[in-house]
């Protein structure tokens, strides 16, 4: 999810549309290349938000199942609250699209 739209296509350096069909890739008007988040930024934002929810949960009191369950319920309010501030602190690259399921 690209909050501002002033993300650069990293083939011809265009600003990229922030709007796309839900479920397609990201389309660059001047090239016409399919763009895509990048994975990788997302998997370790993903890591970063869950050892966060985790220790919320620790801290909270839960152990065992309960700090599994109530790290997976934490994760979705962090995860949400987290996007302005990742965003900001680490803008979203784009990268080619590669062919896989866009989110």
């Amino acid at each position: 999810m690209l909050l501002k739209p002033k993300h650069p296509c990293p083939k011809c350096k265009a600003i990229v549309p922030n709007r796309h069909p839900v479920g397609k890739p990201y389309r660059c008007i001047n090239c016409r290349s399919e763009l895509q988040l990048s994975r990788s930024q997302l998997k370790i934002e993903f890591w970063i938000d869950l050892a966060i929810a985790a220790m919320i949960a620790w801290l909270l009191g839960a152990r065992h199942w309960s700090f599994v369950v109530a790290t997976i319920i934490i994760s979705v309010p962090v995860g949400l609250l987290s996007v302005p501030l990742w965003e900001k602190l680490w803008p979203m690259r784009l990268e080619p699209w590669d062919g896989k399921r866009v989110i």
